[in-house]
């Protein structure tokens, strides 16, 4: 699905009905099955507060964002399954759990093992039947200890420590493919799938001299998806993941370096906006770069995968003088040298 503002019709009309519904506004127009400036401003609202990229366009991530949303605990069943169910009332259920000491792992909305025992020991816990179905008695136990456990306060899950007698295995993911996927490109037209992939495989040597082990998330020709991708790396079971992107923006001066970690709600991985940051430092100092800082971020390469995931965007393809620079090969080996840099500080901080 791609809608933007010209869009009309029928998903226009669903879409315009799901964003009234959770409480963005549509201005005079209300649902009229015109993508107009007042949906794409709800749109750009969803977006931002979602974690997303705030286009105003809604692609299949933002469309799968919404649908999640209208979701609340106790409007299904909840169980192991696949595919696993996703959405905001499962965001809740591992929220609750979590606030309760029932570790569900990052609440990413995905109801998967981990979040299974979880509600096992919890139905353990208050003697009900030890399922795993989340049906009417486990919601109406939770729902009874709600007052405290909405504390509204951000909250991070204890996560695994990096195993320090065993070899770690960094994966690294060319953020597009290819050759069919250019994704945004520069005004000498450098591609930004050509940048990342270089990156990417500059990475690779880099960890070969090292004691620890790297792997890719694709092969050129492939062209798999985040989710696809998501799921390479977790099949793979390594310890972390480099997602590569250039960043873009319509003003042409626009330059720097930031890194991204999971966040969405109250829920964001602590391990990942450690690595973040250590990565943005060496990035900074080693290219010599403004500091576009470190943000928090829901999208499927960093809230579908099991590891401490990054996504590093070390420069803009929009920018002529930065397109020149990561145009050469000594550039794009400096980003690869600060990225594993900051990857090695992770590894030896005590987290």
């Amino acid at each position: 699905m791609k809608l933007k503002r010209g869009s009309k019709g029928k998903e226009v009309v669903d879409l315009q009905t799901r964003l009234k519904s959770l409480g963005f506004s549509l201005g005079l127009e209300d649902i009229d099955g015109f993508f107009g400036i007042k949906t794409e401003e709800a749109v750009k609202s969803f977006q931002q507060k979602r974690g997303l990229a705030v286009t105003g366009t809604i692609d299949s991530i933002t469309w799968l964002e919404v649908v999640e949303a209208g979701y609340t605990l106790g409007s299904r069943t909840l169980y192991l399954k696949v595919p696993p169910f996703r959405g905001d009332d499962v965001k809740t259920l591992q929220h609750y759990l979590n606030s309760l000491g029932f570790d569900s792992g990052e609440e990413t909305g995905i109801f998967n093992k981990k979040t299974e025992t979880a509600v096992r020991k919890f139905q353990n816990n208050m003697s009900l039947d030890e399922d795993g179905l989340v049906g009417l008695e486990t919601i109406k136990s939770l729902n009874n200890l709600k007052r405290s456990l909405e504390r509204g306060t951000n909250y991070h899950i204890p996560e695994r420590k990096i195993i320090k007698h065993t070899k770690p295995i960094i994966c690294i993911d060319p953020g597009h493919g290819l050759p069919d996927d250019p994704g945004k490109i520069g005004v000498y037209g450098l591609t930004e799938a050509e940048v990342c992939w270089e990156i990417a495989e500059n990475l690779i040597q880099e960890i070969s001299k090292t004691d620890v082990d790297g792997c890719l998330t694709q092969k050129i020709g492939k062209n798999l998806n985040e989710s696809e991708r998501a799921l390479v790396a977790n099949s793979k079971k390594v310890n972390i993941l480099i997602s590569i992107h250039l960043n873009y923006c319509d003003n042409p001066f626009a330059e720097g370096s930031s890194c991204y970690y999971f966040s969405s709600g109250l829920s964001f991985s602590n391990s990942g906006k450690i690595l973040s940051n250590l990565i943005e430092d060496n990035l900074i100092e080693r290219l010599k770069v403004p500091d576009c800082r470190v943000h928090g971020m829901n999208i499927p390469i960093l809230k579908e995968t099991s590891m401490t995931s990054v996504r590093v965007e070390p420069g803009f393809i929009s920018n002529p003088e930065e397109e020149k620079r990561m145009a050469t090969k000594k550039y794009k080996r400096n980003i690869a040298v600060a990225i594993l840099t900051g990857i090695k500080d992770f590894l030896n901080k005590d987290i």
